[in-house]
């Protein structure tokens, strides 16, 4: 057995008690949100169990994700830049213009998959942020929720599934 799978498998308990304890915790914490054709998370319960799930939530489904999605995204990038500048390196010392063949299209990878990195990451960001702002407007009592405010949340958080295939397939 080598490491890597020891490792992975000594970390999945742990893995499968959280999520275990996340799927637990929300069991009446949904309820139909503004044109009650889908439910969401309540946050218009004022009670310390709804509020203190909406932030495990809004921490470990936004914030967590969002950090881990930008530093995978920044070291695949790195990774690729690094690789490209080695490829022009080994080019240079053998006097030919490139080591690729037949991609001469002038846009590096390290460009390309950049581009791909930061639309995924913004477009990530732009589908659950009005969520978040939705689920802790509500339990903080900062901004008025009505039904079409709550229906754009969710427009924009189920949009989130169609992006990631224009953005590969774009690319």
């Amino acid at each position: 057995m080598d490491p890597q799978s020891r490792k992975s498998s000594s970390l999945s308990p742990h893995f499968f008690m959280f999520s275990f304890c996340s799927l637990s915790l929300p069991v009446l914490r949904y309820v139909p949100e503004g044109n009650l054709t889908a439910c969401g998370t309540d946050y218009l319960t004022k009670d310390w169990h709804h509020r203190s799930y909406l932030i495990f939530y809004g921490f470990f489904v936004y914030f967590v994700p969002l950090i881990l999605i930008i530093y995978a995204y920044y070291f695949i990038v790195r990774a690729v830049s690094v690789h490209e500048k080695q490829m022009r390196e080994q080019a240079k010392k053998m006097n030919v213009a490139t080591l690729r063949s037949g991609d001469q299209s002038g846009t590096s990878a390290e460009i390309k998959l950049a581009k791909v990195a930061l639309m995924t990451i913004s477009l990530w960001f732009l589908a659950w942020t009005p969520y978040l702002v939705i689920n802790f407007g509500g339990i903080l009592e900062m901004v008025e929720i009505n039904p079409l405010i709550t229906i754009w949340g969710s427009v924009f958080a189920k949009a989130n599934a169609v992006y990631n295939p224009i953005v590969y397939a774009i690319r």
